[in-house]
């Protein structure tokens, strides 16, 4: 009896609980719930005593919303042509297209009529608008990522993006005119335009490129250190939208920059988020504007500087070093992505380098797995001056054509000015079809000094017409390192 009576005194408290208002209200909205979804899948209607008793009952002040009346929810849960393999998928959409990324592999086949599977595991339901789209380059079923594990790979961190960003842009309020691409200076307060006269800004239109914004912002974390934010287009004008298109070329974006982590002479990439991403902020410039121009302002600029011939050709061979690193070679000497955007105005000064940056056009290559050979790409537009012979051509492109554009970089070194200024863009293509290259003045080309012959020697052999016969740009880089070497070791004053 003992033993009864302590029992009872135990389970006591947890009767009064039960049997308490809030405890059965709750208690009953799952009953009714559960009573409720039951009747939909038979197909019958709920019991009406529990529609009566649900109706008349007063709400509890925590009860969180009736799962019941979230329609999309339900036709979710009890829908019939739920595929039994079916795996989780994110989707992304925008005004003509709509995306599905599998989170997890699954051999389960996602097929739909009239889609194509993407390399980077995006499948495209509905084809809309083709100035925003292409089909990928085409693959041979014989061609396979050299290294699938981070080419296919994306790892956003959209959280340091939105610690960053947090609040930025309501520093500034944009006047309608400028928000709608009126005036060339974006609609900035006095203390963004001149950051000479305010050093404790915040934010700041540094640049633009083809497809995103370049900002300077604080770092969040102590308000002080500068940090570069590239954001999609935003303005009126050159506004770009979401589409497959440039999620993917900054997917390849953020993946080469994080892959190149270790190299001293790529730009450092701290988060990435879709078409956002972080970056260090380079204050000396880019290495277009390292001699100057004919402007009063000329010497007042940091990344103008007083650059013997010996200086010129370490960074010479600092740019030729920073487009081997990008082509990130894999330990059977492989090279496994393409810069293919490389030019003077690429490589940021930070650290005491001239680092290579901007991978929004970046290839990662493929491999032949029947010939054991690299199996090249294509890009559907190849303009400027700056390309090589296979691209104003269109034909299959490897590596290679980063090392043609590296001469044309190593020009502009020795001359100290950029290739064809005085020709048309469709001049230049013929000319370099046709297998011209830009005129070396006479008094350099004809020069005995050692700066000069191993300038022009690097800067010739990346300007080989055939791919194939082509150096790599460590080979390049070589010829300039002997050249450096004979300098020091000779102690010869070269001006």
């Amino acid at each position: 009896m003992a033993v009864l009576v302590i029992s009872l005194l135990l389970l006591l408290p947890a009767t009064i609980y039960f049997m308490s208002p809030l405890s059965f209200s709750k208690y009953s909205n799952v009953v009714g719930r559960e009573r409720k979804a039951r009747g939909r899948r038979r197909g019958g209607v709920p019991n009406s005593d529990d529609n009566n008793r649900n109706s008349k009952k007063e709400r509890a002040p925590e009860e969180v919303d009736d799962i019941s009346s979230n329609e999309n929810l339900q036709q979710y849960i009890h829908r019939t042509n739920f595929p039994p393999l079916e795996p989780r998928i994110v989707m992304l959409t925008d005004n003509n297209h709509t995306y599905r990324f599998p989170v997890e592999t699954s051999s389960f086949p996602l097929s739909e009529p009239g889609s194509w599977e993407l390399r980077s595991r995006y499948i495209e339901l509905r084809k809309g608008n083709p100035k925003q789209q292409r089909s990928k380059d085409p693959l041979s079923e014989d061609c396979e990522p050299i290294n699938p594990l981070w080419q296919l790979a994306y790892y956003p961190n959209c959280n340091q993006i939105h610690e960053a960003s947090g609040g930025w842009q309501q520093l500034y309020q944009m006047p309608t005119r400028e928000a709608a691409g009126e005036s060339n200076k974006v609609g900035l307060s006095k203390e963004a335009i001149e950051p000479e006269d305010h050093h404790r800004e915040q934010i700041r239109l540094i640049n633009e490129g083809g497809f995103r914004h370049v900002w300077m912002i604080r770092d969040a974390h102590d308000g002080i250190t500068k940090r570069v934010m590239k954001t999609l287009r935003s303005l009126k004008k050159g506004q770009k939208e979401f589409d497959l298109r440039n999620h993917e070329r900054h997917r390849r974006d953020a993946v080469a920059f994080e892959e190149l982590q270790s190299s001293p002479l790529v730009v450092d990439l701290y988060a990435s988020c879709s078409n956002t991403a972080l970056f260090d902020y380079a204050d000396r410039g880019d290495l277009l504007g390292i001699f100057g121009d004919d402007s009063d302002e000329t010497e007042k600029r940091p990344e103008v500087l007083e650059l013997s011939k010996l200086n010129i050709m370490q960074i010479a061979y600092n740019v030729s070093m920073s487009v081997h690193d990008a082509h990130h070679f894999d330990a059977q000497g492989r090279a496994t992505m393409a810069h293919t955007d490389i030019k003077t105005d690429q490589f940021i000064y930070q650290d005491g380098y001239y680092k290579l940056s901007d991978f929004n056009r970046a290839r990662f290559l493929t491999w032949n797995i029947k010939t054991n050979k690299e199996c090249g790409f294509v890009v559907g537009k190849n303009g400027g001056e700056y390309r090589s012979p296979e691209e104003y051509e269109y034909k299959k492109e490897t590596e290679k054509v980063d090392v043609y554009s590296l001469g044309n970089v190593l020009y502009f070194l020795l001359v100290q000015e950029e290739v064809w200024e005085d020709f048309s863009h469709n001049e230049v293509y013929d000319l370099v079809k046709a297998g011209q290259r830009p005129k070396t003045p006479d008094k350099i080309y004809k020069s005995d000094g050692v700066f000069e012959r191993h300038m022009i020697r690097a800067m010739e052999s990346a300007w080989i017409h055939v791919p194939e016969e082509r150096p790599s740009a460590m080979e390049v880089a070589n010829i300039i390192k002997e050249g450096i070497d004979i300098i020091i070791s000779e102690g010869i004053k070269e001006k």
